[in-house]
């Protein structure tokens, strides 16, 4: 019978906890990983509408991108959000796993996603200064800020994209850094990218981007990672024909 052992020594190849950052929260992060698993969830965010999800689906274990203890915390009561879906979890006999920085500066992980699902060609990794290689670089048809990010906005269905730049601007090189990625600004520049993409940026890394002549498109930090989901679930299944391996139904992110 496969176990959730099983399940986190198939992730950690596919997503080395090497790769997370040193702050990072990776792995088993609820329950044994002596557990039978029969049905997996995968979802990008383990929250009340996740836990509930997995509940209903009788899921034995749920592995998502985002880790839901990454600070310390003094308790697990039912009076924070967090405390109330691990209760959820512990109640139904749900285990957890989660993989985020590693997945994304993993082969084939959320920025190697992204970068082929908005058309980038010639793809190659970019290095931060303490050699992670949590961004990638690639190059589409020379077209304008406006047409690129309409483009983007389409193929990652976002209806919360916004950009900073010229909007007549020839975009021809362009760096991608799912989630909150703006502190890649410098570094795409130094790359010589016109154009960076990623999930979301605060006015600071906006007005940077402004300053430094890159153009900048926000299209969400679920819309820019959520993409992984589908393929972390074909990778176990291949791996394991007698799981059943479903995504979160949850499509949208918590805008309106």
């Amino acid at each position: 019978m496969t176990t959730v052992r099983d399940i986190a020594e198939k992730m950690k190849v596919f997503a080395p906890p090497a790769l997370a950052g040193e702050w990072d929260n990776v792995g088993l992060l609820v329950g044994s990983h002596d557990k039978v698993v029969r049905r997996i969830l995968v979802a990008l965010d383990m929250d009340s509408q996740t836990a509930a999800e997995a509940a209903a689906k009788n899921a034995d274990l749920v592995i998502t991108h985002h880790p839901i203890l990454l600070k310390p915390v003094n308790r697990i009561t039912d009076e924070t959000a967090e405390g109330r879906v691990i209760k959820t979890l512990i109640k139904n006999d749900i285990s957890m796993l989660a993989a985020h920085t590693n997945l994304d500066s993993a082969d084939g992980g959320v920025n190697d996603v992204l970068a082929q699902k908005i058309g980038l060609i010639n793809i190659r990794k970019i290095f931060t200064p303490d050699g992670v290689a949590s961004s990638r670089t690639g190059e589409i048809t020379p077209q304008t800020l406006e047409a690129f990010t309409k483009y983007v906005g389409e193929k990652l269905n976002s209806t919360v994209i916004k950009r900073v730049g010229d909007k007549n601007r020839i975009i021809t090189r362009v760096a991608v850094c799912s989630g909150s990625g703006a502190f890649m600004i410098n570094t795409a520049n130094d790359e010589g990218c016109d154009a960076l993409v990623t999930g979301e940026a605060k006015y600071s890394d906006e007005q940077l981007a402004h300053e430094t002549g890159l153009c900048l498109i926000e299209a969400g930090h679920f819309e820019t990672e959520t993409i992984v989901c589908e393929v972390v679930r074909d990778f176990l299944r291949k791996e394991f024909k007698d799981i059943e391996i479903m995504v979160s139904q949850r499509k949208t992110t918590y805008y309106e």
